[in-house]
């Protein structure tokens, strides 16, 4: 597995790049997770934390922002709530949706015992609303290229809308997808976050795409 590399850092927070395959947060098994791997970079241990201030799935890579303030946890999570902060991501498919560019609106219901997210009618009682804008990027011999931003933040939201479309992501088998993409990982990628720091109000953006996102 690829160590994940911290991007930023000062006092309270960090920006870490997570690799495909690495839990963000401790499980009862003792998996490797990123916030033991944090911690363990700290000089000292923190008083308390350290803490995501949001996910993603483990066979996801892309940037996290953990904290190890409390202060800080707060006035960041603002930022997430009142979704002002930029989420893009880039994934590959091995089929293509009806068009090259759009937004996917529909209602998702998170089926906790199979641990996944389906599309369900509007009045389904514990269905939510997603929303997110894609656009295609380009084709290979065997993928198709999308970026998408999110405009809601529901559980497995991208993997089950481009699902239901019939075009799972690769290698996420979970999904339906029989294509073969990497041990650890599906190809979905949170390669681009910016938000503003709460102290400095300095825009910070933090962009990384691995080769097969890289459109080149």
């Amino acid at each position: 597995m690829i160590t994940p590399r911290i991007a930023f850092s000062d006092r309270t927070f960090a920006v870490v790049w997570k690799p495909a395959g690495l839990m963000v947060e401790p499980d009862r098994f003792g998996h490797p997770n990123l916030l033991d791997w944090v911690a363990a970079q700290l000089p000292r241990k923190p008083k308390w934390g350290p803490h995501p201030i949001h996910r993603l799935d483990r066979p996801t890579c892309g940037w996290v922002v953990i904290t190890w303030s409390k202060t800080m946890f707060t006035a960041l999570s603002q930022q997430w709530e009142n979704r002002t902060v930029e989420k893009t991501y880039r994934l590959l498919t091995s089929k293509a949706v009806q068009r090259q560019s759009g937004e996917f609106v529909d209602t998702l219901y998170k089926d906790h015992f199979l641990k996944k997210a389906t599309v369900v009618p509007q009045a389904h009682p514990e269905g939510k609303w997603a929303v997110l804008h894609y656009q295609f990027l380009g084709k290979s011999d065997s993928s198709f290229l999308y970026e998408v931003a999110l405009k809601t933040g529901r559980y497995h939201q991208i993997r089950a809308q481009f699902a239901h479309r019939g075009a799972p992501l690769l290698g996420d088998a979970h999904y339906g997808n029989e294509h073969p993409y990497a041990a650890e990982g599906i190809a979905l990628c949170a390669g681009k976050l910016a938000f503003q720091h709460p102290k400095t109000n300095e825009n910070l953006t933090f962009e990384q795409w691995p080769q097969e996102f890289s459109g080149s």
